[in-house]
């Protein structure tokens, strides 16, 4: 198997490099498994292909832009208003996997501010340990891509408080104001759906093939009838069950 090779004059401009590249491709004087060197470029600079082939820039390496919190309704119909207090989490803007607080911070946040009516931040991972070094690589991959605020309102009014034709009333949910920042964590499932990293667009998710229908003969029982309820009843008195 040959391994793809770039040739670079020692400090070129990747202008010159892509010059050297097309002339010597020209002249048929490519060298055995040499690649292009403008994807190469763009991935030390942090940059990736559009449709036509152009480099642009995603984020500045090391950062993974996110937006961090979001004012309309969440997955629990709260509504968290974007009039955050930032000094304390100014002074200690750490950065948790899934609010574990009690455990190392997996890295920081930085220029952390309200933008466009949203909170924003930059994710900096640590790479002081395996957990900050792995969420690096899944971000890189695409696996991890949301983040999750924690914080203490200054404010809380149920939503079903207010008059039904308010734009905030519900019959469920909270709305929070006045909010002070604690942290922000990267998770796997965010409350609120566009509190996600920024710059990069979710891949399309394909759809299930479809499982063909398998037909079963029945099968004939000569003894008594199977009573689903009363298996029910003894599960529910021994384990108590909520779903919301």
């Amino acid at each position: 198997m040959t391994t793809p090779t770039i040739v670079a004059p020692v400090c070129a401009t990747p202008e010159a490099v892509t010059r050297d590249y097309a002339g010597r491709k020209a002249a048929g004087a490519l060298l055995p498994g040499e690649t292009p060197p403008a994807p190469v470029y763009r991935a030390l600079l942090g940059m990736e292909a559009d449709e036509e082939g152009e480099g642009k820039p995603q984020r500045e390496p090391g950062r993974y832009p996110f937006v961090m919190s979001v004012g309309t309704p969440d997955g629990a119909d709260d509504v968290v208003e974007q009039s955050w207090k930032l000094d304390r989490f100014a002074a200690n803007p750490v950065a948790f996997f899934n609010h574990r607080s009690w455990g190392l911070p997996v890295g920081r946040w930085e220029r952390v501010r309200v933008e466009s009516g949203v909170l924003k931040g930059d994710f900096v991972p640590t790479d002081a340990s395996d957990e900050g070094r792995t969420i690096r690589a899944m971000l890189d991959e695409k696996t991890l891509r949301a983040a999750s605020v924690g914080f203490i309102p200054g404010r809380v009014t149920d939503r079903s408080k207010y008059p039904t034709d308010h734009p905030l009333y519900a019959p469920r949910g909270y709305v929070f104001g006045e909010n002070n920042l604690l942290e922000c964590s990267i998770v796997g499932v965010p409350m609120h759906p566009e509190a996600t990293m920024e710059g990069k667009s979710a891949e399309p998710v394909a759809e299930p093939a479809p499982v063909a229908e398998v037909k079963v003969a029945p099968v004939a029982n000569d003894g008594p009838d199977f009573d689903l309820s009363a298996l029910e009843r003894a599960f529910s008195a021994l384990f108590s069950v909520t779903v919301s």
